[in-house]
């Protein structure tokens, strides 16, 4: 997490996740293709990748004045960019390295019904 102060006297609050997996040359078109997808949806935060080394990492950011910023709103703005990335992350991996397509990546999947099921143990 990061505070700057603005040219214009408001602070710049921002927190970024770093994904451990870099994007290697090959995959890194699928993967610029994959989180310019997932941004267009996204109404808070961006990823981002660089272009030179294939690392990736997702902001979240906010400007404030500096008495406005409470912790509240710094676990918002926290838990906000954990959940996001956490969301997508199977995402970005399908694509990096199971050679899924962004589109691919990005289907709703369904969702499982849930059947009742014997138990596992026994409890006489």
């Amino acid at each position: 997490m990061t505070v700057r102060q603005t040219s214009g006297g408001l602070f710049q609050l921002a927190v970024n996740s770093f994904i451990p997996n870099k994007a290697l040359p090959p995959r890194r078109p699928a993967a610029m293709e994959l989180l310019t997808r997932i941004n267009f949806e996204l109404a808070l935060g961006c990823f981002e990748m660089n272009l030179a080394d294939g690392e990736i990492r997702f902001r979240t950011s906010v400007a404030i004045p500096g008495a406005d910023i409470t912790p509240g709103l710094v676990e918002h703005l926290l838990r906000s960019n954990i959940c996001i990335v956490d969301e997508r992350y199977p995402q970005i991996m399908a694509v990096l390295y199971a050679g899924v397509t962004p589109e691919e990546a990005l289907k709703p999947k369904e969702k499982k019904t849930k059947t009742p099921s014997e138990p596992r143990f026994d409890f006489n």
